[in-house]
């Protein structure tokens, strides 16, 4: 049975004042409850826009918008905003406050709600996300994958239902970047939908759906294995590769063409099995 869908986009087209060419072109696709999406293309592929879009921020010019299958029209506009957080790239750009707990507190101020049900929301959010030991601390203070906890952390406590992230895992060291992508994949199995926009292929690839925008269109919708396979388009979307879609190109052009569709899957589950099930393979012998 089909998940419910949480957002759906249909015929969605937006263009920047004074631009040339649309940014997002007839962008027709759905998000189901639960799901994780990775976005994926190019600069200027639209992916930032199209993430606006879902997010909220901006309203699409054509097309239509529905969220729990309900139109969104401006008048409903804060519900979308209410109900798909956004992390953007750079986490200084939504952090306004002195402390870190001040800021997680500040959108909730915003909503209205009571004191008490604040204090207990910045509570579980600092705990959840880690912060408890810089709380009292000046955000500028933090480091780069705390202020990107910090950003995370005043979204969840909104309790949307889902997030949407902008290269939210770009400028980090290995170890940040490790601890950011296990957290989203905790909140992710807690139930929280995940749309992410990423121009990493070795991230991207271990996504369970893959959406690929050229020139403000989807070109690609479906698993990231179909895709990889299929360098030429990959490479169309400006695109580096995966070291696993490089791997079988290198392997075709010294003659060996691998055909068996379990060690193609090999490889894109992780380099070393797909090395292994060839070896294994007639056609190493």
């Amino acid at each position: 049975m089909d998940r419910r869908a949480l957002i759906e986009l249909k015929g969605v087209s937006y263009r920047y004042p004074g631009a040339a060419r649309f940014a997002l072109q007839d962008v027709t696709f759905r998000v189901e409850e639960g799901e994780w999406v990775t976005i994926v293309g190019g600069n200027g592929s639209g992916k930032t826009t199209l993430a606006w879009v879902l997010s909220g921020l901006v309203s699409p010019q054509k097309g239509r918008y529905l969220l729990n299958g309900e139109e969104v029209t401006a008048a409903l506009s804060g519900t979308v905003r209410r109900t798909v957080g956004m992390i953007f790239q750079n986490p200084e750009d939504q952090i306004i406050q002195a402390t870190v707990a001040d800021d997680i507190a500040f959108g909730l101020e915003a909503q209205g709600l009571p004191a008490v049900e604040i204090g207990k929301r910045v509570a579980w959010a600092i705990a959840r996300l880690g912060l408890e030991d810089v709380r009292d601390r000046e955000p500028y203070r933090l480091s780069g994958g705390q202020k990107k906890r910090l950003a995370i952390a005043g979204m969840v406590a909104l309790k949307p239902k889902a997030l949407v992230l902008d290269e939210a895992f770009a400028m980090l060291d290995p170890k940040a970047r490790q601890d950011m992508v296990e957290l989203v994949r905790s909140l992710h199995q807690e139930g929280m939908t995940i749309i992410e926009v990423t121009h990493d292929m070795e991230h991207a690839r271990r996504s369970p759906r893959l959406v690929a925008l050229k020139d403000g269109a989807i070109v690609y919708d479906g698993k990231p294995g179909q895709l990889f396979q299929d360098v030429a388009l990959i490479r169309s979307l400006r695109l580096l590769p995966p070291l696993a879609t490089r791997l079988l190109e290198a392997l075709r052009n010294a003659g060996i063409e691998i055909r068996d569709r379990d060690i193609r899957d090999a490889f894109f589950e992780r380099e070393s099995e797909g090395i292994r099930a060839l070896w294994r393979s007639s056609l190493m012998r």
